[in-house]
């Protein structure tokens, strides 16, 4: 069982509460550069399926976001980190959001923003890649070899078989225990994380 006090100190040392690399993940390069994409209403909702609550308890929520967090750090310790949130949540978590060390977060307005906001940071890398590519390109950006997503919606289904094909894994985190099929399907490796894994 994950304490308030060894999560904070996996800020210190992410392997006190990281994931370990799966592997079904493809062979990646020696300290791939992680760009990491959460989208925490999905979070919020997503550890709180199956129970009689609305929303998962901010201390869940914390907890969550700081294994996320601490398995990109592992990988590679300065991942670039993109958190989107709907101006709700915010309210709702304002404390949980505050709190979360070292993360970026986009508060996306209207319908399915959060993971608009998401979709756009992977459209962009999708450009960048497909410019670094080309012919006659002498020498490469440092793009990231690995995505690691915690969501759980079908829009990013599509978006993460176009990274795979482009040779850049995703490793998703899916909070709960439920996740689009075809999502699903297109990740490299799939971890379930929440509160009855932490």
């Amino acid at each position: 069982m994950i304490t308030p006090s060894a999560v904070a100190a996996g800020w210190q040392r992410p392997e006190l509460t990281a994931l370990p690399l799966p592997p079904e993940l493809p062979g990646l390069p020696p300290s791939p550069r992680v760009l990491l994409l959460a989208n925490v209403d999905c979070l919020v909702r997503g550890l709180a399926a199956g129970t009689a609550r609305g929303r998962a308890p901010d201390q869940e929520v914390r907890s969550c976001l700081s294994r996320v967090h601490a398995t990109a750090a592992l990988v590679d310790p300065r991942a670039r980190a993109r958190c989107a949130v709907s101006p709700a949540t915010v309210r709702q978590s304002l404390d949980v959001l505050t709190t979360a060390h070292n993360n970026v977060f986009t508060i996306a307005r209207g319908r399915q923003g959060a993971n608009r906001a998401l979709l756009a940071e992977i459209d962009d890398l999708i450009e960048a890649r497909m410019i670094t590519t080309r012919p006659g390109r002498k020498r490469p950006g440092r793009l990231p070899g690995l995505v690691i997503l915690a969501a759980q919606d079908k829009l990013f289904a599509s978006p993460v078989r176009q990274l795979r094909l482009l040779g850049i894994p995703c490793w998703l985190l899916a909070p709960g225990q439920l996740v689009a099929d075809s999502l699903f399907q297109a990740a490299c490796a799939v971890s379930f994380i929440g509160p009855r894994r932490l």
